[in-house]
């Protein structure tokens, strides 16, 4: 089977020359993608690093790319640190992981070497561009791993006491990968416009993987700022726009009439969409905006509405192999209409929280079944209305 890097790899073969990543004026190949991919691996693996957790903390920048595949193609599993957590809570993921190093660069490098500092076990801090600038070495040949290995640790609320750290592997993503390109018929011809941190999973997969997976090209803002945006999904062919509800409320206010008419797909996840917000914004720009639905701990998407198949006021239908129904408190099956517990099985579900079994176990049901948390109502369609959380619903 497949794994992420494998897949990544294969798809750069006859576009090597072809844009990859961009940030400003910095541009990477898919060529160069892939050679500073296999040069972070070759470093890694010297250090005697294999099945390890290795952390990421880096802005949405080429680099952080590069250290995402460069990881995974060495054998060990992707850590990726929030950098908008407080030093405290970021100490806590490192110990709670046990990563022998973490990948860094500009402006977190201070950063990182005081957790290095701080850290009760060795941390070795892995300053990507100065690695990059360095004499290439033997690439030599990567570890082989399967694709039921855990390729990526994403830590879901921080960290204060008790740490979740979700565990997922090459094939959970790879399959949520392939699902949610089916969806959207994502192709090499599209250009992603990523402003959502690279930390998270929801950037993670709906941005860097869905172009790695596609073959496409993947535009990278360090940080929301409308106008800009707005500028660059005005320039490039095929744009995808996959942002938080908050993103497009703020971008459906900017002045003038302009449409972004060579946008072609836009999506909302994350929180629920305002029915207010989401008409506003398809009465500025003249486009058909999609709400979703994910979480982590399902590598994330489950729901999505699709192009010319949008059911506004919902999170659309679940994704193809991936199935949902509406529980109630007995873990009974509740018919279309009535609100429950939403809960998901697939593929795409976690292996369970890192060294966190009792909270797996309360998580997943040994049928697979994920309870999301999340209350609600299934329509005679098969689409899904999200309703509020469980742990809000006073009886």
């Amino acid at each position: 089977m497949e794994t992420l890097d494998s897949r990544f790899f294969e798809r750069s073969r006859g576009r090597e020359e072809r844009v990859a990543l961009t940030l400003g004026e910095q541009q990477l190949t898919w060529s160069e993608w892939v050679q500073a991919s296999r040069r972070i691996s070759a470093h890694l693996r010297s250090r005697g690093w294999q099945g390890d957790n290795l952390g990421i903390l880096l802005p949405n920048a080429p680099s952080f790319a590069v250290a995402f595949f460069g990881i995974l193609h060495s054998g060990n599993t992707v850590v990726p640190v929030n950098y908008l957590l407080q030093p405290e809570e970021i100490q806590t993921i490192v110990r709670h992981s046990g990563m022998k190093a973490l990948l860094t660069g500009e402006p977190f490098t201070e950063q990182a070497h005081q957790l290095a500092r701080r850290s009760p076990e060795p941390l070795e801090i892995v300053e990507v561009s100065s690695l990059l600038a360095s004499p290439a070495g033997d690439f030599g040949g990567a570890p082989s791993h399967s694709a039921d290995a855990p390729a990526i640790i994403l830590y879901t609320s921080g960290t204060t006491g008790d740490p979740k750290g979700v565990v997922l592997s090459h094939h959970n993503i790879l399959s949520n990968c392939e699902a949610y390109s089916q969806v959207f018929d994502f192709n090499d011809r599209d250009h992603f416009v990523c402003v959502l941190p690279l930390f998270h999973t929801f950037a993670i997969t709906t941005n860097l993987l869905a172009t790695a997976y596609a073959g496409s090209t993947l535009h990278l803002l360090p940080r929301f700022h409308p106008r800009h945006v707005y500028e660059l999904l005005q320039a490039v062919p095929s744009g995808i726009f996959v942002a938080v509800p908050s993103m497009f409320n703020v971008m459906a206010k900017l002045p003038g009439e302009d449409r972004l008419e060579r946008v072609r797909i836009v999506v909302s996840g994350g929180a629920a969409m305002p029915r207010e917000v989401q008409k506003a914004f398809e009465a500025r720009f003249g486009l058909e905006l999609l709400e979703g639905y994910g979480l982590t701990e399902a590598s994330p998407v489950v729901c999505s509405n699709a192009p010319g198949r949008n059911r506004p006021g919902t999170i659309g239908r679940p994704l193809p192999g991936v199935e949902v129904q509406v529980w109630d408190e007995e873990d009974r099956v509740l018919p279309p209409g009535q609100p429950g517990e939403l809960v998901t099985r697939g593929p795409n579900v976690m292996r369970g929280y890192y060294k966190n079994p009792e909270a797996t176990a309360e998580a997943i049901t040994p049928e697979g079944w994920l309870r999301t948390g999340d209350m609600a109502v299934l329509n005679e369609e098969g689409c899904v209305r999200i309703v509020g959380r469980k742990k809000d619903l006073i009886i």
